[in-house]
C-alpha cells in the first residue's frame, strides 16, 4: 500500500487450452500409428503390428512425465529414406528423439544423409 513501504507486484497468468492433443501423428503408409501419453515400461509392446516387447528403455526409462512415445507399425521401417514415413503435427514446442536401435542403422538405411541435411544432431539420450 502507498506510504507503507510495501510494494505491490502484479502477475499475469495466461492459460492455454488446446483444442486438440499437443501432438498428432500420421503414417504415410496409412498403417496404424498412435501417440502414447508416456514412455512405455519394460515389457510393454514396441509396435502395433508385432508382439515385440521392451526389454530395456535405456535413458528413456528416466524420461520426464511430459515425454510421449510414437507407437507405430514395424513395417513402416520399409519406407525408403527418400520418402516421408510419418508426419508429426505439434501444437506446442517439442524435442524429437529418433531411436535407430544401433548407430549402424543410420548409415545402412540411408537416414544419415537426410538427418545431416535437415540439421538433426546426435543426442546422449
Amino acid at each position: 500500500a502507498e506510504g507503507s513501504g510495501e510494494h505491490l507486484v502484479a502477475w499475469d497468468l495466461t492459460l492455454l487450452r488446446l483444442g486438440r492433443p499437443p501432438v498428432d501423428a500420421s503414417a504415410s503408409s496409412k498403417r496404424p500409428i498412435r501417440v502414447v501419453d508416456a514412455v512405455p515400461g519394460v515389457g510393454a509392446l514396441c509396435h502395433l503390428d508385432r508382439e515385440y516387447r521392451f526389454l530395456s528403455l535405456g535413458d528413456f526409462a528416466n524420461s520426464p512425465d511430459t515425454m510421449r512415445y510414437i507407437m507405430a507399425s514395424n513395417d513402416d521401417k520399409r519406407t525408403p529414406a527418400s520418402e516421408v514415413m510419418w508426419t508429426l503435427d505439434f501444437q506446442v514446442g517439442a524435442t524429437v528423439y529418433l531411436d535407430f536401435g544401433h548407430p549402424s542403422r543410420v548409415q545402412r538405411t540411408g537416414a544419415a544423409e537426410w538427418l545431416e541435411r535437415n540439421g538433426w544432431s546426435p543426442s546422449r539420450m
